[in-house]
């Protein structure tokens, strides 16, 4: 057990906000409630020779004040050429040499230790007031051929020659493997899938700080898997005292973001950078390293990194989790937390241990993104947006980009306000009602702290706003006060 601080307040279940369902609501508390945070690929299983430091990870999420991680699963038995430990299937010894150099596996066989691993993992965050998001399956084990040098579905226990049990569900022979994640499965692989999936739910059911995420980054063709797969948790869950929400991220290649935020299946989502592309094209991502396919991902990815859609309109009927791992992998900025908390989004920072810089030494922190300044000044960053999100009534404001020359503005017109304002100079707000007082606090980006604080009478229903600083973006929080509401 790790307890490093109490928490301000006990994790409870956590259901869409009736009022507001681009917020998340604690148990029956009616104040909605703001997720942000950072996680790493290997936070849950370990590369061989490189333990993650799961209690510095939990240190750097504690001390910057976030409440939302993710723990990612891989199926495979190693990973970039490393062995990682523990496995979800366990291994048979003596019953000959999987392509990793490691025993068999015996895909009836569930490994008590990565269980026991998991629990442990979830337990500490909910002591610890961390929300976590378990991700049940990856396509990086099997949907795509190759990831730099390493052919993916090689060392995947669903691969015949990984396997004791005489499974291969490469029924077409391309040596990828993606049929794990379509339907119709086979029924005997469909029966592996479920007992994986009830022993997930049956672990985790007592806590209340859990979120469940169908597949990291699955592409074309698995929407009808995941669908399944999103119904088989809820199903299994049921009779259960807790009820997680399920959520499902970008679905690559294949699937609009509008149609997955629009889907039944999905509690709260994740966007994708890829648009819809021609099946040539999947076709091509498939059989060659995943990065050489990506025409059109940059443009896509740099879209929603400098300009994030807004939690409204056919986006606002369901949280989105806004995981910069799927359009932007450990490179966030200050700006784009900022962008995100102004569009009603939850900020989530994929950050990474790069192996060749930190050598055997993992980093101190368990996070970083390109380089240990940056994922200071990010975290930093989410704290602040914490301090922002626990001042204000969350539950009835929204993102309307109309309400600021900025565009970026999440307020409930004429009562609060948090207006973002990326450049330099002065913007406008509208919506204020004339003859009120406000109160008006001035936040320097750059320097990431309160500069100035005063109540202003609203002169009318248009105002200008200049920063009192000249060094770079700023945050202006307008709330109307009391007193004025009295009149």
């Amino acid at each position: 057990m790790i307890m490093l601080a109490s928490p301000a307040y006990a994790l409870e279940l956590l259901k869409v906000h009736p009022d507001n369902p681009i917020y998340f609501q604690a148990g029956d508390n009616s104040q909605a409630l703001y997720l942000s945070g950072a996680y790493a690929a290997r936070s849950l299983q370990d590369l061989e020779g490189y333990p993650f430091p799961f209690a510095a990870h939990l240190k750097t999420l504690v001390d910057n004040d976030m409440n939302l991680t993710t723990l990612v699963s891989r199926v495979g038995g190693s990973s970039a050429g490393f062995f990682l430990d523990p496995t979800i299937y366990r291994r048979s010894s003596g019953s000959g040499t999987a392509l990793d150099g490691g025993a068999k596996f015996d895909l009836t066989q569930l490994n008590d230790a990565y269980f026991e691993r998991l629990k442990q993992r979830v337990s500490d965050l909910n002591d610890n007031g961390v929300y976590v998001i378990y991700t049940l399956f990856n396509s990086f084990d099997g949907e795509r051929k190759q990831y730099r040098e390493y052919i993916l579905f090689e060392k995947n226990p669903f691969n015949i020659n990984n396997n004791i049990n005489n499974i291969d569900v490469d029924t077409n022979a391309n040596d990828i493997g993606e049929e794990l994640y379509r339907l119709p499965l086979p029924t005997h692989i469909k029966a592996i899938q479920e007992a994986y999936i009830k022993r997930v739910v049956d672990t985790l059911n007592p806590f209340n700080n859990v979120l469940y995420e169908v597949c990291n980054e699955c592409l074309i063709d698995s929407k009808d898997w995941q669908i399944w797969v999103s119904e088989s948790i809820k199903n299994y869950q049921g009779p259960k005292t807790k009820q997680h929400l399920v959520g499902i991220s970008g679905i690559f290649y294949g699937i609009s973001n509008i149609e997955l935020a629009q889907s039944p299946a999905t509690d709260w989502w994740q966007p994708g950078a890829f648009k819809p592309q021609p099946r040539s094209l999947w076709d091509r991502l498939i059989t060659l390293d995943w990065r050489q396919a990506k025409p059109d991902s940059q443009s896509a990815a740099f879209e929603l990194f400098t300009s994030p859609p807004s939690a409204s309109g056919e986006f606002g009927n369901k949280p989105i989790i806004f995981n910069s791992d799927h359009f932007r992998p450990s490179a966030v900025t200050v700006d784009w937390v900022w962008k995100s908390i102004s569009r009603g989004l939850h900020p989530l920072s994929y950050e990474t241990r790069n192996l060749k810089k930190t050598g055997a030494k993992a980093h101190t922190a368990g996070l970083f993104l390109n380089g240990e300044r940056d994922s200071e000044n990010v975290h930093a960053t989410i704290k602040s947006t914490r301090y922002f999100a626990s001042k204000m009534h969350l539950q009835t404001m929204f993102p309307v980009r109309s309400l600021s020359s900025t565009e970026y503005a999440l307020a409930d017109s004429g009562e609060e306000y948090l207006i973002y304002q990326p450049d330099n100079g002065p913007f406008t707000v509208h919506g204020l009602l004339a003859k009120n007082t406000y109160q008006l606090e001035w936040f320097n980006v750059s320097l990431n702290r309160t500069v100035a604080s005063s109540t202003i009478p609203a002169t009318g229903a248009s105002m200008n706003f200049t920063p009192p600083f000249s060094n770079g973006p700023a945050i202006l929080y307008l709330k109307r006060s009391s007193i004025s509401k009295q009149r």
